[in-house]
């Protein structure tokens, strides 16, 4: 009797082995695969910094270029302040996507690890 129980044990553990380790197998080599995205979303990210600096730098001059004639009007403060909100929206999402792909694996955004 005990040598039925132990066959059927060691016929359980193969077919246990022989489904878990290819498994296995795949996932850990398939680990380095979730680089690619993280470092998309780094550069995205400094590309958002860096379009953003330059509607800021485009707002400045365009601002110069208006105030060198001495007339300011309605029309160019509407023009100055639209030509800096689309900066401010790149650099807070370009903020976001920083805190995403520097979020550690396992904890939550309070910074808690859970056990």
């Amino acid at each position: 009797m005990k040598q039925i129980e132990k066959e059927n044990d060691q016929e359980v553990k193969w077919k246990k082995r022989w489904i878990e380790n290819p498994f296995e197998s795949a996932l850990f080599q398939s680990r380095f695969l979730v680089l690619i995205p993280v470092v998309g979303i780094l550069i995205a990210s400094a590309v958002m910094f860096i379009k953003g600096s330059l509607e800021v730098a485009q707002g400045v001059v365009g601002f110069f270029d208006k105030f060198t004639g001495f007339h300011p009007n309605p029309s160019d403060d509407n023009t100055t302040i639209l030509s800096f909100i689309p900066a401010i929206d790149n650099y807070l999402f370009a903020t976001i996507l920083l805190i995403v792909t520097s979020q550690p694996l396992g904890t939550d955004f309070r910074g808690a690890n859970p056990t």
